[in-house]
């Protein structure tokens, strides 16, 4: 769908910009939506031993319910139908089943966009340093822009986010350039079609203090995003990761690491 929307975003906007409210999220009516979401990653270690590959994803329905709340909604998802897998030379496990996941999708949203993220589902042990779901309500709800933009017309967003769990730490920083492309039509319905670039730096820590490893690793994150106006929600929203680092141990010499890959989430109903 990628590349078919590219194909269909040749249209342009209107000449004058959207209207007050035609790009800000809203309640929806009913106060209710479903998403299908697909991650994909593949990578490599560079070890002294050799290259060793990396591989996995997982995919899921995420089953959002809204009401009304101080600073704007609050929104509350459950994730249903969970299944994945993870091949990771870094950890004793390899070909890991991913099909559990624990707590809930809880946070604030206004108009904009992610307020404040009060709960989210977690994987555990070596399967959290590939997934986490710390991102998941920004990458259903990204940034939105607080002026009347135009085709054309662009934005920015930092979006930060920290976990701490009992073995793995993950700290991530990725900065965003968001473009109004213009109007487009996918399956008969009129969206707006909006294009992200972005610098992703990332840090993930295992192990207990004095045997720490260190994955460090940056990179590009570029997507679309399709803005359903009557709904006031996203569509469709892909992006493509491709990140590069190095792992680093206590007494051995760093080695290199990549991994790159789609997340694809798409508005069910």
């Amino acid at each position: 769908m990628f590349a078919a929307v590219a194909a269909l975003a040749g249209c342009a906007g209107p000449g004058n910009p959207y209207p007050p409210g035609w790009l800000s999220y809203g309640l929806p009516s009913p106060p209710y939506a479903v998403y299908e979401i697909a991650d994909t990653v593949a990578g490599m270690v560079k070890s002294p031993v050799g290259d060793l590959p990396i591989a996995g994803g997982y995919s899921m329905w995420m089953d959002l319910s809204f009401e009304t709340a101080a600073g704007g909604m609050r929104v509350r998802g459950i994730a249903e139908g969970f299944e994945g897998t993870l091949s990771d030379p870094m950890q004793a496990a390899v070909a890991a089943d991913l099909g559990y996941l624990d707590r809930t999708l809880e946070f604030v949203l206004n108009r904009r966009g992610v307020v404040e993220v009060t709960s989210f589902p977690e994987l555990s042990g070596p399967d959290a340093e590939v997934f986490s779901f710390a991102a998941l309500a920004y990458d259903l709800f990204p940034r939105l822009p607080d002026t009347v933009v135009d085709p054309g017309g662009t934005w920015l967003d930092t979006l930060r986010w920290h976990t701490d769990g009992d073995v793995t730490e993950v700290i991530s920083r990725t900065a965003y350039d968001y473009t109004l492309v213009g109007d487009t039509v996918v399956d008969g319905r009129a969206l707006l079609h909006i294009v992200a670039a972005g610098t992703v730096d990332v840090r993930i820590y295992t192990g207990r203090a004095g045997k720490l490893t260190r994955r460090s690793m940056t990179g590009s994150s570029t997507g679309v995003v399709l803005w359903d106006p009557e709904l006031r929600l996203v569509a469709y929203h892909e992006y493509e990761r491709d990140l590069a680092g190095t792992v680093s141990r206590p007494d051995k010499a760093p080695f290199e690491l990549s991994l790159k890959g789609p997340v694809r989430i798409r508005l069910v109903r």
